[in-house]
């Protein structure tokens, strides 16, 4: 199923960059195996494909870029060091998440936590940024949340957990999440930690270095069935509830999609 949503998504790439964007159409292609999908030119918003987007869904590990962003803007100092909480940490346990390996007690940079949530997509990180934006309180974080979805205009989501484990009232459309990474995209240091495909965590006080390397295979020339030398970044989620989850935009002759 994965393989054929990346073929279909950039078969469609191919297909509209050697024609004016002026002319695009939507295209229904066959996707008896997919769930939901949902295609844009980020040049001028025409809609490439679309299926079951306005479908409210569990986003998985796609939570994350809402939670970077949030840090993001909420925190001027990205070199500043912070202590993970155990209560954070421990919060994870008996979850089976996707992690960094971070420890209760351990200091690193709010930039190298955005790196683990991001590159390696480790739910320890979403927990621990939560905790400090959110004062103490991840569930403050999580109204911050729901707030900024809001503002978005997105009208169906929900989150209520930083980092995308399943929970009923834990969800999204794939047209909220392009209203989410259109916006995102905006932040030069969204995009750079989003378009990273390894990158060094330097030594802490509880850890040696950490090598991180990205979760979407778009971006690994080490596996040829799913690399995909224009795409530019994004972000992959899995649950059982969500299945397999891709957020991802590429760039190609100086055409734009999401």
């Amino acid at each position: 199923m994965k393989k054929t949503v990346f073929a279909l998504l950039f078969f469609l790439i191919f297909l509209i960059a050697a024609a004016p964007l002026a002319n695009a159409v939507l295209y229904e292609p066959n996707t008896d195996d997919v769930e939901v999908l949902y295609m844009e030119s980020l040049d001028d918003g025409t809609v490439i494909a679309s299926k079951n987007a306005d479908m409210r869904v569990s986003p998985a590990s796609v939570t994350k870029i809402v939670t970077a962003i949030i840090t993001i803007e909420n925190c001027p100092d990205l070199e500043k060091v912070i202590k993970a909480p155990s209560s954070a940490i421990r919060a994870l346990d008996g979850t089976n998440s996707s992690t960094a390996d971070i420890k209760s007690g351990e200091k690193m940079s709010i930039r190298n936590y955005l790196q683990c949530l991001l590159v390696q997509s480790a739910n320890d990180a979403a927990n621990v940024l939560a905790h400090y934006v959110g004062n103490g309180k991840i569930s403050a974080f999580v109204d911050l949340m729901n707030q900024f979805v809001s503002n978005l205009g997105c009208t169906g989501t929900h989150f209520v957990n930083p980092h995308g484990l399943d929970d009923p009232d834990h969800y999204t459309t794939a047209l909220d999440l392009a209203k989410i990474a259109k916006y995102c995209l905006k932040n030069d240091t969204f995009c750079e930690i989003a378009e990273t495909f390894s990158c060094e965590i330097p030594a802490t006080n509880q850890s040696e270095a950490r090598e991180l390397k990205s979760t979407n295979g778009l971006l690994n020339d080490g596996i040829p069935d799913y690399y995909y030398q224009y795409c530019r970044g994004g972000k992959t989620g899995t649950t059982d509830n969500a299945g397999r989850c891709l957020l991802s935009w590429a760039t190609m002759d100086g055409y734009n999609y999401l």
